[in-house]
């Protein structure tokens, strides 16, 4: 099993676990949103929040098993990568394919896991152990989510640039 999916192995469990674990403690309307401070600002009902935290965990989870499988089948047209007309013609187009499904597949990890500690945070602000969102372990959460992006894309750039697009 590649890294990327054993990473989303690992956060579908630790989903479960949250979902286990916090489920009992939680109160019957719970805080879904919160302002810039950590501030509850929207709510929901328990179950609603539960139902739609495993539904996204549960369609990233299937999206990272399946996303080879997809970008095998999706027509090179509907793809948007740098290049798509040289890396989709002739002997280079399943190579490109196979690459551009471990991008995804990586990125479908990393936003699993920033659903999982981002999660966690909100379902310790609503099972009473704290009273806010804590803001002081979300921002580096997100700004670590968003360095991940910033590299991943560099590198997805980088891989799918013009073989003669070397560093000027």
């Amino acid at each position: 099993m590649s890294i990327p999916r054993l990473v989303a192995v690992c956060a579908a469990f630790l989903a479960a676990g949250q979902i286990a674990f916090y489920s009992p403690r939680l109160p019957r309307t719970v805080a879904s949103q919160f302002d810039l401070a950590g501030n509850p600002s929207t709510w929901t009902s328990k179950q609603s929040f539960i139902v739609v935290y495993g539904a996204m965990v549960t369609l990233f989870v299937v999206l990272a098993f399946a996303v080879g499988i997809l970008i095998d089948r999706i027509p090179a047209s509907m793809i948007n990568i740098p290049n798509r007309s040289y890396w989709f013609s002739g002997d280079r187009e399943a190579e490109a394919r196979k690459d551009l499904s471990n991008f995804v597949l990586w990125l479908f990890a990393a936003i699993l896991v920033l659903l999982v500690l981002t999660f966690e945070l909100v379902f310790e602000a609503n099972a009473g152990f704290a009273r806010n969102l804590a803001m002081s372990w979300f921002w580096p959460i997100l700004l670590a989510f968003c360095v991940f992006f910033v590299g991943w894309l560099a590198k997805l750039y980088a891989r799918f640039r013009l073989p003669d697009e070397g560093i000027r």
